[in-house]
């Protein structure tokens, strides 16, 4: 078995623009799925998604903050547009 860290919500339902990346999470555990390899995989969905204070260590403080609160431009980049479910997926 492999051990599977999935929840739902890592996939925003709303398109963020061109890019399908943001959807990797979801298309990932819909391939399993269908091709009948999801009994090799332990999901575990009970965990805590990252806060956002766990983001300073990667990026400034301003940046973050940006991020998830929609202001521009660090709120959308890569062609990806900035919505409220798409800042929590990245969480």
């Amino acid at each position: 078995m492999i051990k599977t860290h999935y929840r739902p919500e890592m996939a925003p339902v709303e398109r963020v623009g061109f890019s399908q990346s943001p959807q990797k999470p979801k298309f990932m555990m819909d391939w399993l799925k269908k091709n009948n390899l999801s009994k090799y995989f332990e999901i575990e969905e009970n965990w805590n998604p990252f806060d956002k204070e766990d983001f300073y260590l990667a990026h400034s403080n301003e940046y973050v903050n940006n991020f998830f609160t929609g202001i521009e431009p660090d709120a959308s980049s890569n062609g990806l547009i900035w919505n409220i479910d798409f800042a929590k997926s990245v969480r």
